[in-house]
């Protein structure tokens, strides 16, 4: 009978903690998936995403921020497009950290694993001769 009693002592108190609201903070996501758009393919500069060029048009979208709140963190994009995309990632001051422009989709599509310290960057993606939007999915680990 003591065993039943402890048991639902800590049954019940288990289930007022899940009722509590959570003190984490959800704004700051680890993984996700971002939507890229670019309908005019931008041959003209090698593997430029952030030029004055791009977007080129009033519904592109070619950039997404990330924060690494860690000392140091590994972020990781997998793209998936078919055909030539460009991929550029960039600090807080614009300075860019790497760059990707990989053969046509694939394998070996424009992905980067890297490590950073702890800031702000910005994930450029842009239409080289592809598809005019395609999705990266994301993660901080």
């Amino acid at each position: 009978m003591r065993t039943y009693r402890k048991f639902a002592i800590v049954l019940a108190a288990g289930l007022a903690l899940t009722a509590l609201p959570s003190t984490a903070s959800s704004s700051l996501q680890t993984s996700g998936t971002f939507t890229y758009t670019d309908v005019t393919p931008n041959p003209t500069v090698f593997g430029q995403c952030s030029g004055p060029e791009v977007p080129s048009a009033p519904v592109d979208v070619n950039s997404y921020e990330v924060k690494i709140t860690k000392p140091r963190a590994t972020l990781t994009t997998v793209s998936h497009n078919q055909l030539d995309w460009a991929a550029e990632l960039r600090d807080s001051k614009g300075n860019v950290i790497a760059t990707s422009d990989q053969p046509i989709g694939g394998s070996q599509a424009e992905n980067f694993t890297i490590s950073l310290k702890k800031g702000t960057y910005t994930v450029y993606y842009c239409n080289w001769t592809g598809e005019p939007q395609i999705t990266v999915d994301w993660a901080i680990k």
